[in-house]
């Protein structure tokens, strides 16, 4: 089940960093939509993806595993998000998916733009590579979130269990690979 986050303050006196993060196949995308369409119905939204996830689309937009789709900007470095946040009037959320692509130093912008712009700031994204080890820019937004939410998928082995993990079944060996089904499963602990 997908949890529609609802925070307790819209009146842009404070910030927030919202963290969704999980394996892959966890409906991470899918809950950034939700959380984009929420915040769309209070005010202005920015929503980012790292530029190498060209997976579904060449296009500049966020789009799932089944193909739903926002529009949002497809950027390179984490320091772009800062240059169109000030090029643009009473942005009110930023969602930024597939965090773990961009530098660690991605933090820093998110603690920039929740405690001195009073945005809420949603980022989302896997919390661990394929052999199980942590990202290290998501461990640093886990850091400083207000709140994080660890999204499961379904065991695509076992069909019992919930998956905490992305399990690479290809014989590719680079911690970076952005790909999908051809190349990566979700799965529980027993059967990673």
């Amino acid at each position: 089940m997908i949890r529609l986050i609802q925070p307790s303050d819209y009146t842009s006196q404070v910030g927030s960093i919202i963290c969704g993060f999980g394996p892959m196949f966890a409906s991470k995308t899918t809950w950034a939509i939700m959380q984009a369409k929420r915040e769309q119905l209070v005010g202005k939204v920015l929503i980012f993806k790292h530029g190498s996830d060209t997976r579904y689309t060449e296009c500049e937009e966020l789009m799932t595993h089944d193909k739903q789709s926002i529009q949002c900007f497809s950027i390179d470095s984490h320091e772009l998000i800062m240059d169109v946040l000030h090029r643009q009037v009473d942005v009110k959320a930023v969602i930024i998916d597939e965090c773990q692509f961009f530098h660690p130093n991605l933090a820093d912008i998110v603690e920039e733009m929740a405690d001195e712009h009073k945005i809420r700031v949603y980022c989302v994204g896997l919390d661990l590579t394929f052999d199980r080890k942590p990202w290290e820019t998501t461990q640093e937004l886990m850091s400083v979130a207000d709140e994080v939410y660890k999204l499961k998928a379904m065991c695509m082995v076992c069909k019992r269990r919930s998956a905490m993990f992305s399990k690479r079944i290809s014989s590719v060996t680079t911690k970076k690979h952005v790909s999908g089904t051809e190349d990566y499963t979700a799965v529980c602990r027993n059967c990673y």
